[in-house]
């Protein structure tokens, strides 16, 4: 046998370390193994154990996922595989999250002017489009003999000013749960008016929109993750009822 030549003692082919079988309990379990042998045998190993690959572990019970493997290469010829296995029998928690967005809608939508009907916003969209034309003094007049005439007034004023738009934030809610079959699981394209559901607290007073629901498959386990966006009640054009109906899609 040539001096460079590795020798195995006790053993052909692989053997698991002494390191081998750890666990690791946290919002999944995983497990990992250890092997060492020669490099040509750790590879043949390796290529039998790619990510997602499923397994049953000898003296477990239950099925595994393979997370990945590492081979790292050592002296003398040899070799080691460490195969990292996810537990399908337990998913992590759900999730959810409450988080700001801007929405900035027209001035003319802010709580100030709910009292203004269409025609006082014609007659300010009008005073404020048709300044300094002929016609104005007639508009002014218009505006001057309706019941809101101090508040359309206001309105026309604060344009003329450059204030078209107001800070108002949204709320983007979602919920996501961590399945291993999506049986009876029904996923929704969104467009509608809804209160959202799942483990989550928001704030009242708001009305919501469903958005289209999105999964992930990862490594055994659906992600499925369910969002709603809302904004103040008062402001019925947000999610305009004509358009947006109730009834799920």
């Amino acid at each position: 046998m040539p001096s460079n030549a590795p020798l195995w003692k006790g053993y052909s082919g692989l053997i698991e370390t002494p390191k081998s079988g750890s666990f690791d309990y946290s919002d999944r379990i995983t497990f990992v193994q250890e092997f060492e042998g020669t490099v040509s045998d750790v590879r043949i190993y390796a290529s039998l154990h790619p990510r997602g690959s499923l397994y049953t572990i000898v003296g477990l019970t239950g099925a595994f996922f393979v997370e990945k493997t590492t081979v790292a290469p050592d002296r003398g010829g040899r070799a080691t595989a460490t195969t990292s296995y996810l537990y399908l029998g337990l998913t992590p928690p759900d999730e959810w999250s409450v988080t700001p967005f801007e929405i900035n809608p027209a001035l003319s939508r802010n709580e100030l002017f709910s009292a203004l009907t269409s025609h006082d916003l014609q007659l300010a969209r009008a005073a404020f489009t048709s300044a300094q034309a002929k016609g104005q003094d007639s508009i002014n007049n218009a505006i001057a003999g309706s019941t809101n005439a101090a508040l359309t007034q206001l309105l026309v004023n604060k344009w003329l000013k450059g204030v078209e738009t107001f800070y108002l934030a949204g709320l983007k809610y979602q919920w996501t749960q961590f399945l291993y079959s999506m049986a009876g699981i029904f996923l929704r394209e969104g467009g509608y008016r809804e209160t959202p559901g799942g483990p989550g607290v928001y704030p009242s007073g708001m009305t919501w929109l469903r958005q289209c629901d999105e999964v992930v498959w990862n490594n055994g386990i659906y992600r499925v993750t369910r969002t709603w966006v809302g904004g103040p009640s008062y402001d019925s054009g947000l999610w305009d009822p004509d358009i947006y109906p109730i009834t799920p899609r």
